[in-house]
């Protein structure tokens, strides 16, 4: 019983390359369904929703290599 919800493994490893983007549509999608719930007026939706928006821009900025002047001017 047991065997139907388990899941077969797969490979997870993807990229610098491949996850900026992916992190950038995810930002987009969780702004855009806070703006859904502003309009439904469903506040505390919003808010989660900016949070999670948040956390992955955390995400982005801790992969960034700060030696380097770029990264520190996307940063600030």
């Amino acid at each position: 019983m047991l065997k139907e919800y388990s899941r077969e493994e797969a490979d997870f490893s993807v990229s610098k390359y491949e996850i900026v983007p992916m992190l950038l549509n995810g930002i987009i999608d969780k702004i855009n369904q806070a703006k859904e719930a502003e309009r439904a007026k469903s506040y505390a939706e919003k808010g989660f929703y900016l949070g999670r928006a948040t956390g992955i821009i955390d995400a982005l900025r801790n992969m960034l290599n700060m030696s380097d002047e770029v990264s520190n001017d996307l940063d600030s």
